[in-house]
């Protein structure tokens, strides 16, 4: 007997996408539907662009440089917040990290009721860097909470690297760029440092360089595995070499702090990619032991060629106990606001004994990140900005399972190593390395936030970049 089968609705196949209605940040909607618009395509790599050109030119560690890269940095951020579209939860997703950040820029407009602190010339300069760092980490979480451009952006730093180490290695010494007029020093005291001109900051980036490109090939590593193409290959093979070429280089700078957080950094990386991969996704024990291997052959060869350096760790760990001690008793005559933005060079002068002219007479940098917020912010400055991070890090903690992708865990390990290095040094004083560490931090967040809301159009799209990916 037949049996009766009623007609089914008709609707849109099971495969086909349901648009989801997005709003612009001019008010204009639109469908959805899952491939990414062109602005989206193409704000990932001018965003990379934007964070390596400074890098080349000497970490644009200058005034002039310095203020070129904040405005372009608000000119990208006013390109995100119109291009870009915004789902209903765009407010939900950037609050916890907005808010800490306008109250911070609030706050470092006290001074300027009082003349700009110390440095009223370099005052204006600080403030302005301080509020483009803001915004870019700002349009950094927008962007980041769209369909692929956090992979997008990954792809883009890791295999931007190779232009990078190549003009770092010919502009210093070719003469096409007047490196001196820019105020760039590539002298490095007979350590390499590039075009940035100190060694320990050249090193944090050619480190974070690594870490980035050693994800990048270990995620297409396990997509190879899974779904093998000449693409995935490709890239894989690429951002290997990539990673190497960054080891080499972070070896060449002899930094102690860079190459002990990097090891540290690159072991924890393979530790993760052995112990939390599904079976299947990773090649047997002797691969990963070979891969092991050789990643040992490159610390115990960094150790060896940066030995000289260790030789000198005691003293020189004498002297910064001595010059933080000496900057922690002066951060209490200004508590609460501080003494500017900026101002650390004249505070420096202004407080210059008979004992430690000779050895502090030319620091521009504390050495230490939270010293010199203190000093230049006050402890209310400080704890805004720890507000800020630990609103960021705990969200993008929550979100998923870090350890399980070897992209987002390379991305926090290079955060972390920055940040690691910043207590010691003077890293995070750099504005390009500074602007480094909040591109990967609010890219991050911002994929995580849209995680956690689980918004239609994020659920679409993270479901569909899992796949595609």
């Amino acid at each position: 007997m037949l049996q009766y089968h009623p007609p089914r609705p008709l609707n849109r196949p099971h495969t086909e996408k349901r648009p989801v209605h997005v709003t612009g940040y001019w008010g204009r909607r639109g469908a959805y539907s899952g491939k990414p618009a062109m602005p989206m395509r193409i704000l990932p790599a001018v965003a990379a662009g934007l964070l390596m050109g400074p890098i080349v030119l000497g970490g644009a560690n200058t005034g002039m440089l310095g203020a070129l890269l904040a405005m372009a940095q608000c000119l990208f951020a006013a390109a995100v917040f119109v291009l870009a579209p915004r789902t209903r939860d765009w407010w939900q997703q950037i609050a916890p990290a907005s808010v800490p950040a306008a109250l911070l820029v609030i706050w470092a407009m006290i001074p300027a009721i009082k003349g700009g602190g110390l440095s009223p010339d370099l005052y204006p300069l600080g403030l302005m860097e301080l509020i483009g760092h803001l915004l870019f980490l700002i349009a950094m979480i927008g962007l980041g909470g769209h369909p692929g451009a956090y992979r997008r952006f990954v792809d883009w730093m890791a295999f931007m690297t190779a232009p990078l180490i190549a003009l770092v290695l010919v502009l210093p010494g070719s003469g096409l760029i007047n490196m001196m007029g820019l105020g760039v020093n590539g002298s490095g005291m007979g350590r390499f440092s590039g075009s940035i001109g100190n060694p320990n900051v050249a090193a944090v980036v050619f480190a974070m360089f690594s870490l980035l490109a050693t994800g990048v090939a270990m995620g297409r590593f396990r997509n190879w595995l899974a779904r093998p193409t000449d693409r995935s290959l490709f890239t894989m093979v690429g951002a290997s070499v990539l990673a190497v070429m960054g080891m080499c280089l972070l070896t060449a700078t002899q930094s102690r702090t860079g190459i002990m957080l990097f090891l540290l950094a690159q072991a924890l990386l393979c530790t993760c990619a052995l112990l939390f991969t599904k079976n299947g996704a990773m090649p047997g024990r002797r691969r990963i032991t070979a891969c092991l291997m050789i990643l040992g052959g490159i610390g115990v060869l960094s150790l060896l060629l940066a030995s000289d350096r260790f030789e000198m760790l005691a003293q020189d760990g004498t002297g910064r106990l001595a010059v933080w001690q000496k900057f922690w008793t002066l951060a209490h005559q200004a508590p609460v606001t501080g003494y500017g933005l900026g101002s650390f060079i004249e505070f420096n002068q202004l407080h210059l004994t008979s004992s430690d002219a000779l050895a502090m007479w030319d620091f521009g940098a504390a050495h230490a990140a939270p010293l010199q917020l203190v000093l230049e912010l006050g402890w209310p400055g400080l704890v805004l900005m720890s507000a800020l991070g630990v609103a960021m890090g705990w969200r993008i903690v929550i979100a998923g399972r870090l350890h399980a992708d070897p992209i987002g865990l390379s991305m926090m390990l290079a955060i972390m190593l920055a940040l690691s290095a910043s207590l010691v040094d003077i890293d995070l004083n750099v504005p390009a390395v500074m602007a480094l560490m909040l591109s990967l931090a609010g890219i991050s967040y911002g994929r995580a936030s849209a995680i956690l809301t689980q918004s239609d159009c994020d659920a679409i799209s993270w479901s569909e970049a899992m796949r595609n990916w």
